[in-house]
Formats: C-alpha cells, structure tokens, sequence
C-alpha cells in the first residue's frame, strides 16, 4: 500500500476539520498563529515521518532516498490539494465574508505593532498608506488564487519531505551472504 495516500489523506482530512472547528468555535481562530505557524505545520511533518516509517519498516528496515521521497511527496501533494480544496469551499460556500475579516485583522496586526514598537511618524505614514492599500485590495478568494497557493505550498513542501526522507533513508549493509551473491556460487 502507498503509505503516502494514506496519511496524505488522513493530514488533509484533519487539518481542514480543524479549521473548519476553529471557524465554528470562532471565525478569528483560523488566522491565528497557533493554528497556522504551529499546529499544522507539526502535524504536516508528523504525518510525512509516519508515511516515511511506516514505509521504510515495510521494506525490511531499509530504503533509499527515492524510496522514501515518493510516499512523503505524496503526503505533501494529498494534504494540500484537500487543505485548499476545503479553504476554498469555506471562502466561497461556508462564509464569504471572511475575505473581509482576513483583511480587517490584517490591518489590526499592523497597527498593532506599529504601537508596539512605537514606530517614528514617517514610518507611522508608510504603515497607513500600506493599510490604505490593503483595505482597497480585493481579497476575494478564488479558484485562481486557490490553484496558485496550492501550487506553491507544493513547491515549498518538498523541501521538509526531502529532509524527512534523507533523514530516515537506510541503506542495507552489504554482506557476503547475501543471497543474491550465495546463489551464483
């Protein structure tokens, strides 16, 4: 079995139910950095080791770089084609006022922090111009916008499998009895 289907489907499924339960709980909890700088990620890369064992174990203990890359690609590829799938049907179905939401905490964070680090007055007016900017933009979130996240988190998720896999690669030793070698003699 391609243990990268399993899990990629298993991260997928679990991540979009969280947001949808943070989004019930409260429409702000899927912006916050709990949920988007910690939670997934570890998740993501939990379930990418446990398709690389899990495959690694099945191949006797040993496997190579190429063996391992293919099922924890496959988890990256899987869990954002559902992650997206799922965030764009809950942009456009579930709630479509949540592209003004995702723009009006935006603009809280950064004045936010322009209190916090009392930033000086020609900074202060390139912060609100930027703000300006931000509250005129469209953030509507499209099957576009969607196809193109998805395709760079695919890009930038290569790179934890590729660690993953190297990682957790195991080359056989190599043994005078072998059986390859035992057999032509």
């Amino acid at each position: 079995m391609n243990h990268g289907i399993r899990f990629g489907i298993l991260c997928g499924v679990v991540s979009i139910a969280l947001i949808y339960v943070a989004y019930f709980i409260n429409p702000e909890y899927i912006y916050s950095y709990i949920l988007t700088l910690i939670v997934h990620p570890i998740f993501h890369i939990a379930c990418i080791v446990l398709a690389v064992k899990t495959t690694r174990d099945e191949l006797g203990g040993y496997a190579t770089f190429k063996d391992l890359i293919k099922p924890a690609f496959t988890v990256v590829v899987l869990t954002n084609l559902i992650y997206f799938f799922g965030y764009y049907a809950l942009y456009n179905f579930v709630d479509p006022s949540l592209p003004e939401l995702e723009k009006q905490i935006a603009i809280e964070a950064m004045d936010s922090m322009a209190e916090m680090f009392d930033l000086p007055e020609d900074a202060m007016d390139s912060m609100e111009e930027e703000i300006d900017k931000l509250d005129e933009m469209d953030n509507t979130y499209t099957i576009s916008k969607a196809m193109w996240s998805y395709l760079l988190s695919v890009i930038w998720g290569f790179i934890p499998a590729a660690i993953v896999s190297a990682i957790f690669k195991r080359q056989a030793p190599l043994s005078v009895y072998d059986e390859t070698v035992n057999e032509t003699l």
